[in-house]
């Protein structure tokens, strides 16, 4: 009896554990699915996004970017093939625009639930399938145990969730793998600035951000003046 009691506690402390340190890797290190923009493939783990994991993009306040930098990473993922689905409970997405950041709008699905488990239930589903390459949607407060089974599912299905957060759920657990925190900085003539600061995740680059100018006539991103050389020891690793 006490020995089954003693294994309890001891797993009981393990998944506490895990909550708080998100998820692990496991098995051997592959490369990472490139974001379409250099600069920001070097501040992440294998030079990309891990395929089955979950990314926050965390807004640090209204008009940061945080939106459009994240449906310019999805556009590139998408750009040869796969499903996307945008889970958009406020009627927030707009079409058009998400076209104009590169989203294929014939290969994307909308959906578009009522808040609360209804919602987080076509999130679970559309992570679990192998043919959606990305699950994207705006997800604020999310109860710790639904966010341990959209990590499961995105583990099986393989593919990609993008939750965009405020800056306000920082402190709160996670089971994302990587963590990206974008804020908007003052902005050249020619388009927004942003710095996005890698919250959770390894990273080579000799600093934990990178800061990012955002065209958004012509949809282009590109690396800020004074760091167009981001380079970390070992070689090159910005253009």
């Amino acid at each position: 009896m006490q020995a089954a009691l003693r294994s309890k506690v001891l797993d009981d402390l393990r998944e506490r554990i895990s909550r708080i340190e998100g998820p692990t890797d496991r098995g051997p290190a592959v490369p990472g699915q490139s974001t379409g923009f250099e600069a920001l493939n070097c501040l992440l783990a294998q030079r990309g996004l891990k395929p089955g994991t979950l990314i926050e993009w965390q807004s640090g306040s209204e008009g940061s970017g945080t939106g459009s930098l994240a449906l310019r990473v999805a556009g590139h993922l998408l750009r040869e093939e796969g499903i996307c689905v945008v889970i958009d409970c406020w009627g927030e997405f707009y079409p058009p625009g998400m076209r104009a950041l590169g989203i294929p709008l014939e290969r994307t699905v909308i959906v578009r639930p009522r808040p609360g488990m209804t919602a987080w239930w076509a999130w679970e589903q559309s992570l679990r399938c192998p043919g959606v390459v990305l699950t994207l949607g705006w997800a604020e407060t999310i109860d710790d145990r639904v966010y341990r089974r959209l990590q499961l599912a995105v583990e099986a299905g393989g593919g990609l969730g993008f939750l965009l957060r405020p800056a306000a759920c920082r402190a709160a657990t996670s089971w994302a793998a990587t963590r990206l925190a974008v804020e908007a900085l003052p902005s050249a003539a020619t388009g927004r600035r942003v710095r996005v600061t890698l919250l959770r995740g390894r990273s080579e680059a000799r600093q934990n951000f990178v800061e990012l100018e955002l065209n958004d006539e012509a949809g282009d991103v590109s690396v800020a003046a004074e760091l167009a050389d981001p380079t970390p020891p070992g070689g090159a690793r910005s253009r």
